[in-house]
Formats: C-alpha cells, sequence, structure tokens
C-alpha cells in the first residue's frame, strides 16, 4: 500500500476531517516515502498509530539509521499531530530509538507520545529503554512521554 500511495502521492486528495490515523504494515523493511505526502494532506491530523513497528535504515557507513525516506520530513514541523501511539517490535533496537528521536525532535505540536514494547524483554533493557526515551530532546515544550511494557 505505501508504494501504491507513493506512486499516485499527486493524486492523494485533501483530507480535512481526518483526525485520526492508524498505519498498519507488516514489514518494517517497506520504505514510508509516501508520509511526507500523506501528513501534509491531512491538515488536522491530531492522533497517529503506528503498529508493526517502526521503518528504519539498517546502519552502514554512509546512511543514518533514519531512513532517508523519514529524514526530510519538513512537513513533521507543521504537522498539527498531538498524541502519537508507537509500537516497538525490536524492542528499542538503535533504529527504533533513533527514529523515535526523530519524531520527537521534529513534531512541534506534540503532547503525549506513548510507546509500546511487544516483546518481552529484561528488565534491564526495559531500564535502558525508558531512560533514554525520558532524556530525547523535544520539539514541543508541552510533550510527555509514556512508555509500557507487556
Amino acid at each position: 500500500m505505501g508504494n501504491t500511495l507513493y506512486f499516485f502521492r499527486e493524486s492523494i486528495p485533501l483530507f480535512e476531517n481526518l483526525h485520526h490515523l492508524t498505519m498498519r504494515h507488516s514489514d518494517m523493511r517497506v520504505c514510508w516515502r509516501f508520509l511526507p505526502f500523506l501528513l501534509s494532506k491531512t491538515p488536522n491530523l491530531k492522533t497517529l498509530h503506528i503498529e508493526g513497528g517502526l521503518h528504519y535504515a539498517q546502519k552502514s557507513e554512509s546512511l543514518d539509521y533514519v531512513c532517508e525516506c523519514v529524514s526530510e520530513y519538513s512537513c513533521l514541523s507543521s504537522c498539527a499531530v498531538e498524541f502519537m501511539d508507537i509500537n516497538m517490535w525490536d524492542d528499542g533496537a538503535e533504529g527504533e530509538m533513533e527514529q523515535i528521536k526523530h519524531f520527537l525532535g521534529k513534531l512541534a505540536h506534540l503532547e503525549l507520545l506513548k510507546v509500546h514494547s511487544l516483546g518481552g524483554i529484561s528488565d534491564e533493557d526495559k531500564l535502558r529503554i525508558t531512560n533514554h526515551l525520558l532524556m530525547l530532546p523535544r520539539a514541543s515544550p508541552k510533550c510527555k512521554v509514556e512508555i509500557s511494557f507487556r
């Protein structure tokens, strides 16, 4: 679906009444290059829920974890999203944490970020993830971060 949205991005209509968007996907390797176009067509979007984990690039010498499809999201700074809900599938892998850092650093209207870890992880990893997420810089001074482990 993501590739289809990207290829037909010029045809995406304006969704003025869309206030809640849930992104579901089963393959974290599929690039999200459609997302900037979709977000630019949803000026009143308040809630963004991401199921299926975060898409991020595999780190290499020339590439950061934040995929280029997301790294240039100038639309995030003006995006009206106030609530974001993310399911981590890689249990706080560096790529996931970098992607969350990117969202927190760009979403200027964000008031609450909820992060859920879906796997059984050690108490040490829970503490590492919690400390890391709570210390990340935020574009919105009102933004709170909540973390839950299942």
